[in-house]
């Protein structure tokens, strides 16, 4: 009979834990500076191994990307796995999921944005993985519906829903707190905001009805008539701005070329460059196309005849209908610490007129008494729309908005 081999296996756990570091290190860069950042030496440097001991773990930068790729999946889907076979209601189901996604792992998550970096069969790999994801989360909800005690809604629209806004925290909290220790309060407290949106809504009182006035492409067309008329912004350069918010968006920022971004506005690469130095001159550009789209809709909301309440749900009815169309603005993504901070002043700036209308309604009692970060957290919902959008064509621009509007008014649990 022989004996396990103890000094084999001691071996294999370190190992294993010299790839954990990495993997945690390479997650937490793609989060704060984009997949295209990630250089191995500034990781060998971080762990305090040779460059070429770091090759024993990953390949080259794909790998280490796919690697983080596939842990976060395995993490979402052990998540989702375990809540679905505990004795307990769908919508506490739902809140230990969004609990144990943004605070219970030693492991750094990676936000799935950049998969085209990837080779092509990885990408189908990881595609197929995320559609797992939605479709565990939505069997969920399902089995809540069935139960009598989830709305009747469209469950896959709210998956995607609750793991945009997951995704999102865990970017948002990094973005404006860099400190660790508060990051990791944030996170703890974005959970309970989440689960507390998504199952109990905005409305302080049931069976409140809401119907957005406004109409995003048409503050948009008159947002970029004015700037015509100053001469302020050509309408090539408005389009190539378009046409690369809509990759960006779909895509991730550091897979998209210049020659990508030239065919998708049908002119060649030289127009691109009479208009933009570079990829990093247009890319700061769209921000800021993105933060007038922002701060439009939020002018918009402001002026329309309705309640604190409807003036939030408008802002976030126009932002779905938005993305949903074929030239949304560009959403922030893996890689914001990387930006000028001219960028956090204005979502700062921004979140900051959104809180007002929040505490007005709590005051007018047309909001629940529910914690002002939710603002910025449930841009997380259309954030990744244009990422799932391709999955719900059967949907309208507007039917997409109309529904996830719902979510935020009045919540999923059957009251």
């Amino acid at each position: 009979m022989s004996r396990p081999n103890f000094i084999d296996s001691r071996t294999e756990r370190k190992r294993a834990g010299k790839r954990d570091v990495i993997l945690d290190i390479g997650a937490r860069m793609m989060n704060e500076f984009g997949a295209g950042a990630i250089r191995l030496g500034d990781i060998a440097k971080d762990v305090g191994m040779s460059r070429n001991a770091v090759y024993y773990y990953v390949k080259d930068r794909a790998d280490l990307v796919s690697q983080c790729y596939h842990r976060t999946c395995d993490r979402i889907e052990k998540v989702i796995s375990d809540a679905a076979k505990i004795e307990a209601s769908p919508t506490d189901k739902i809140e230990m999921i969004i609990s144990a996604l943004l605070v219970s792992s030693d492991n750094e998550f990676a936000i799935i944005s950049d998969a085209a970096l990837l080779p092509i069969a990885d990408q189908e790999s990881i595609s197929e993985r995320l559609l797992t994801h939605i479709r565990m989360l939505a069997d969920i909800l399902v089995q809540g519906e069935a139960e009598g005690q989830i709305r009747a809604r469209d469950l896959n629209l709210v998956a995607y829903m609750i793991l945009g806004m997951v995704n999102w925290a865990i970017l948002w909290n990094k973005w404006s707190s860099p400190d660790k220790t508060e990051n990791d309060l944030r996170n703890r407290q974005a959970s309970a905001i989440i689960c507390d949106i998504v199952v109990n809504g905005l409305a302080n009182k049931p069976g409140v009805e809401f119907q957005c006035k406004a109409v995003a492409e048409e503050l948009v067309i008159g947002m970029i008539a004015n700037r015509e008329q100053s001469l302020e912004e050509p309408r090539l350069r408005e389009k190539l701005k378009a046409a690369a918010s809509l990759l960006f968006n779909r895509h991730g920022i550091e897979t998209v070329s210049i020659d990508d971004i030239a065919a998708a506005a049908g002119v060649t690469k030289g127009a691109v460059y009479h208009h933009f130095k570079d990829k990093r001159d247009l890319l700061h550009s769209c921000y800021d196309r993105a933060f007038d789209h922002y701060e439009s809709f939020a002018e918009a909301a402001e002026k329309a005849e309705a309640n604190s309440l409807g003036r939030m749900l408008t802002v976030f009815y126009l932002n779905c209908q938005a993305q949903s169309g074929p030239a949304p603005p560009l959403v922030l993504q893996p890689g914001l610490n990387a930006l000028p901070d001219r960028f956090l002043v204005r979502a700062s700036l921004l979140a900051g007129r959104m809180r007002n209308i929040h505490a007005d309604g709590i005051r007018q009692k047309s909001i629940r008494g529910t914690d002002p970060a939710i603002v910025e957290l449930t841009a997380g919902a259309f954030f990744w729309l244009q990422k799932w959008r391709g999955q719900r064509s059967d949907l309208a621009g507007r039917d997409i908005a109309e529904l996830m509007t719902a979510v935020l008014l009045s919540g999923i649990r059957r009251q």
